[in-house]
């Protein structure tokens, strides 16, 4: 009697899991010795949806910046890294942003989320990015 009812939970698809805890952010690592932050986390992955949030705090938090918040996947018969969904953000002080859906294809290897951060005074770009995680 057990056994038929775990295939019929198995294929309702109710023992899905809909999206993975969080991981703690991947952030700049050693700090940059001009005390910018730039930190990237996965906020949700399921079997199709990927989304990211990034934070990027200038050390001039008067100084306008900007954040670049992506998610990329890697393809079986790809070789490059392909960016599924971008937000770009401006202003001053701390910045966020949440990327746009990254629809996962059937041939999907491996997701990860990415961010890079960047002001008109500083002459270097931060970029960070999470452990490719495979699907």
């Amino acid at each position: 009697m057990l056994k038929p009812m775990l295939v019929a939970v198995f294929l309702t698809g109710l023992f899905t899991p809909t999206a993975t805890a969080a991981a703690a952010p991947t952030c700049l690592e050693p700090p940059t010795s001009d005390k910018n932050e730039l930190c990237v986390e996965v906020l949700s992955l399921t079997d199709k949806d990927f989304y990211a949030s990034g934070r990027f705090l200038s050390a001039t938090p008067t100084a306008t910046a900007w954040l670049t918040v992506s998610v990329q996947q890697r393809r079986d018969q790809w070789p490059e890294p392909i960016t599924m969904a971008e937000k770009t953000t401006s202003g001053t002080g701390e910045l966020t942003a949440v990327s746009g859906t990254g629809r996962i294809g059937p041939d999907t290897r491996a997701v990860r989320a990415c961010a890079a951060g960047w002001t008109l005074v500083s002459a270097r770009r931060y970029e960070v990015c999470t452990p490719w995680q495979g699907v």
